[in-house]
């Protein structure tokens, strides 16, 4: 997933998996890149189906700030 230029190398990220059936798979194992973010997750964790990826900078603070935008795939 491109990530936006304006982030910091050091920035942390968290990633939602959103479902067709309204189902949230949060996803821990997100490694940046270069300008990148690539996750982690089980194969067994994914059923057919319609999925949104969401992006989430994790800040030093710990909150959290969407980045804008989904990614959508596709399991079948």
């Amino acid at each position: 997933m491109k990530l936006p230029e304006a982030l910091d190398q050091a920035t942390r990220f968290r990633a939602e998996l959103l479902k067709d059936t309204g189902e949230t798979i949060s996803v821990e194992k997100v490694a940046r890149v270069e300008q990148a973010a690539v996750i982690e997750l089980p194969a067994a964790q994914l059923s057919r189906g319609e999925y949104a990826l969401k992006l989430f900078v994790v800040k030093s603070d710990g909150t959290e700030e969407r980045i804008n935008g989904s990614y959508f795939l596709s399991v079948k």
